[in-house]
């Protein structure tokens, strides 16, 4: 086996006599933002402090909590929370408060007026005051969306057992599958911390790219310097609405930093639990998994100036394709498993007869020289 999988494995096993019990730690984590040192946590979750301290340890190899050098406290690093668009202290907050008050989304005026509304239930003014002590605010219905959304972990699929120790956990195309992943597909090059190290975890850089999305059909120079006319950069509400409202919302992360490396990039989203929420990319223009490998296969977008350097045709074979949404679908998590098996189901089926994006000419061409960068 790679050499890479078993460090993988030997990372995950720690976890694996008790995948829940991994899923309690991450909690207690997310329950102390301040952070919380191990003795605290082992007792919080029912595990020795030796054992806590091997898996916090694969947490803070992968970067995904920082221990205090001061204090010895454990706190989840923003590694699992960046929007892109905040100071790190207030990134969750502010990802809470905005579709609030945004008038294309909930579009309350204020978050005083969306309390106030809260606050004529008496649920949840027992609830706010056995939570918080006190009566229904803007502040702690905002903090109690943002602490709900960081427990919002996702550890327990199929393949989760695998990396764990269990070998039969996951179907011999869904191995195949992670195997392409990480080599010929070239999935890792952003589903991955680092290129060179499997990541089984969360899948994902938590960076920004251009995958060749939609973006020839709009003239991006132009819309750049519109944005720069309408939307102020750094003010959150205008950069929301125009990426909400308008065909701004190409830009992508342009809007926020007006760099020319950011024109139509957009954040690398995790994988878990992929195969029940489509339709797939940004802009929602995919249907099924298939449509998605399809679209990579062919390397789509290289016509595009701003396309990342990682997007090149891949020369997947059908079965080759098949495997990787195997290994995709591994990664659905038990509760949904029901309705995931569904979704396969209804997805393989339409790939047997529609697949609008396949270009088996383009997949297995040489990667074309990409055109230069216009001014913006």
């Amino acid at each position: 086996m790679n050499q890479d999988v078993n460090a993988d494995e030997r990372d995950a096993k720690p976890g694996a006599p008790a995948l829940e019990k991994g899923l309690d730690l991450l909690e207690a984590l997310a329950a102390e933002p301040g952070g919380i040192n191990q003795k605290s946590l082992a007792a919080r979750v029912g595990r020795s402090v030796g054992e806590i301290f091997r898996m916090l340890g694969v947490l803070e190899r992968r970067g995904y909590v920082a221990r205090d050098p001061k204090t010895g406290e454990y706190r989840l690093t923003l590694r699992l929370f960046q929007l892109g668009t905040q100071h790190p202290p207030t990134r969750r907050l502010q990802q809470a408060a905005l579709p609030i008050t945004n008038p294309f989304e909930m579009g309350s005026n204020g978050l005083a007026e969306a309390a106030a509304r809260i606050a004529g239930d008496k649920d949840y003014q027992a609830q706010f005051r056995a939570a918080f002590d006190r009566d229904v605010n803007a502040d702690d219905m905002v903090r109690a969306i943002a602490d709900y959304e960081r427990t919002l972990f996702s550890f327990d699929s199929p393949f989760d057992r695998f990396v764990a120790g269990d070998a039969g956990a996951i179907s011999e195309p869904a191995k195949r599958g992670w195997e392409l992943f990480n080599t010929k597909a070239r999935c890792n090059r952003c589903h991955a911390l680092t290129d060179n190290q499997r990541d089984a975890t969360l899948f994902m850089d938590n960076d920004f790219h251009n995958i060749g999305i939609g973006i020839l059909r709009h003239r991006v120079g132009p819309l750049a310097q519109q944005a720069e006319r309408e939307v102020a950069q750094g003010h959150l509400t205008g950069i929301d609405t125009a990426a909400i409202t308008s065909e701004l919302s190409v830009l992508g992360r342009y809007l926020i930093t007006r760099t020319d490396k950011d024109v139509a990039s957009f954040k690398t989203p995790g994988l878990r639990n992929v195969l029940i929420t489509g339709p797939y990319f940004h802009d929602g223009s995919q249907e099924t998994l298939w449509d998605v490998m399809d679209h990579y296969n062919k390397g789509d977008g290289l016509n595009d100036p701003w396309l990342d350097e990682d997007i090149e045709p891949l020369a997947l074979t059908e079965p080759e394709i098949d495997d990787v949404v195997a290994f995709l679908a591994a990664l659905t998590s038990a509760p949904y498993k029901a309705a995931g098996d569904q979704e396969y189901a209804r997805q393989l089926a339409l790939s047997k007869t529609t697949r609008p994006q396949r270009d088996t000419t383009r997949a297995f061409a040489p990667k074309p020289k990409q055109p230069p960068r216009p001014p913006l």
